[in-house]
């Protein structure tokens, strides 16, 4: 059986506002907290635009929910979380190296 839950949830028939109102809840959960990881979210950031897909595209490719990859972007991902997809956002080129030892 396949999970479906954060981050891996990915319906591609979802719209764009029940995204954004799971990704809102998201960050309002983390408000207090510090944005650790801005270095990778910017390299998955970077890496997304060379390959030029949108957040949706690139969500899909990987199978991540698409409000969970943009919270990535912005640098409000977990260590949790970065261990969880670390290794596919490396095996697709969005990452070069994570190390978070």
């Amino acid at each position: 059986m396949l999970i479906r839950e954060w981050p891996f949830d990915n319906n591609v028939n979802e719209t764009s506002i029940s995204i954004n109102q799971r990704m809102v809840g998201k960050l309002i959960l983390r408000r207090d907290t510090p944005s650790l990881f801005v270095a990778i979210g910017q390299e998955v950031n970077h890496n997304r635009i060379q390959m030029r897909l949108s957040l949706r595209q690139a969500s899909t490719l990987m199978g991540l929910d698409s409000g969970f990859l943009c919270v990535l972007e912005q640098g409000h991902a977990t260590g949790a979380e970065l261990d969880q997809v670390g290794e596919l956002l490396v095996s697709n080129g969005f990452l070069k190296l994570l190390d978070l030892d």
